[in-house]
Parts: C-alpha cells; sequence; structure tokens
C-alpha cells in the first residue's frame, strides 16, 4: 500500500460549505485508516489508489456539503467529494468506510 504525505494531501485541498467541524472530523477519521483505506478513499474520491508526488500534486482535492446525506459521494472526474454534515466521528468513519468498502467511482453498489 503507499504511503500518504498527510500535511501534502490537506494542503492541495479546498473546502467549501463544510463547517470546521465537519472539516476537523473528516481529517481525524482520515488519519486514522489504514494505509489501504486511505487509499481505497482515493479510489473512491478520485479512480486512483495513490496521490501524485509533490512536483506533480497540480490538482486539489475539493470537499464540499453533502448536507444530510447518509453517505459521502464522489466526482472522480474532479476528484471531488460531497461529504455529509456527520455529527460523530463514529458516524463520520462508518460513511466513509461504507464508500470505500462499496462504491465505486461514485457509484454506492448496495
Amino acid at each position: 500500500s503507499p504511503e500518504f504525505d498527510m500535511d501534502l494531501w490537506r494542503t492541495h485541498t479546498e473546502v467549501s460549505g463544510l463547517s470546521a467541524a465537519t472539516v476537523s472530523l473528516f481529517w481525524k477519521v482520515i488519519e486514522g485508516l489504514s494505509q489501504k483505506d486511505k487509499a481505497g478513499f482515493v479510489r473512491f474520491a478520485w479512480g486512483r489508489s495513490r496521490l501524485p508526488p509533490a512536483k506533480d500534486f497540480t490538482v486539489k482535492m475539493r470537499l464540499t456539503s453533502g448536507g444530510r446525506a447518509a453517505l459521502p459521494v464522489s466526482h472522480t472526474c474532479f476528484f471531488s467529494v460531497e461529504l455529509p454534515d456527520y455529527k460523530s466521528e463514529d458516524e463520520m468513519r462508518h460513511g466513509i468506510l461504507t464508500a470505500v468498502h462499496y462504491g465505486v467511482g461514485g457509484i454506492l453498489m448496495g
């Protein structure tokens, strides 16, 4: 599994429409994931299993509000994720891991 430079990833992320609390929960959950699940999240969000090296990291991940949806929705062509307004770390982890394990290119296959 690839290693993830979390500081680099954070600096290449744009956020709009999300509270500071939701963004903080997101990064806490992402940082706590295994390397395999981090790769799975990047695959869910962008269609790739790893982030580019710093010199080639020219695109930014976009995190936008998914409101009270149950699960995140991704737009892989744009490295964009609509993140629900989860109220707890457990709720956030469950939603992200459900998307990682069952989502394919933004389409959930139940």
